[in-house]
């Protein structure tokens, strides 16, 4: 959950930059859904059953541009940046049997 606290309200006043308010919200504590989702596994709240269910992982490490290096959504065909044309071939969607969770990162 995003909280609005004043780093984040001075950056939504000068226009909508992601990039900012996605930086001063993870400075602030934010966590990102898949490792909010990590963190209750460990901790016996849920199962890796639900995750898998319920959590895209495939946006667990987003793309970056080849030519400027800003992150991109998955969303995006194109660099909103410097324009350059997304890559093609994005991560399949996991499985169960190819997930392995060590030290709290997600890899197949």
């Amino acid at each position: 959950m995003l909280l609005i606290d004043d780093s984040i309200r001075s950056i939504l006043r000068g226009g909508f930059k992601p990039d900012l308010i996605r930086n001063a919200a993870r400075g602030n504590g934010m966590k990102r859904l898949q490792e909010d989702a990590i963190e209750k596994l460990h901790l016996g709240i849920t199962t890796m059953e639900e995750i898998l269910r319920v959590v895209p992982f495939e946006t667990l490490a987003p793309a970056e541009c080849t030519e400027c290096g800003h992150e991109l959504l998955p969303a995006f065909h194109y660099c909103p940046y410097c324009g350059t044309k997304r890559e093609t071939g994005g991560p399949a969607p996991l499985s169960e049997s190819y997930v392995n969770i060590s030290d709290g990162v997600l890899s197949s």
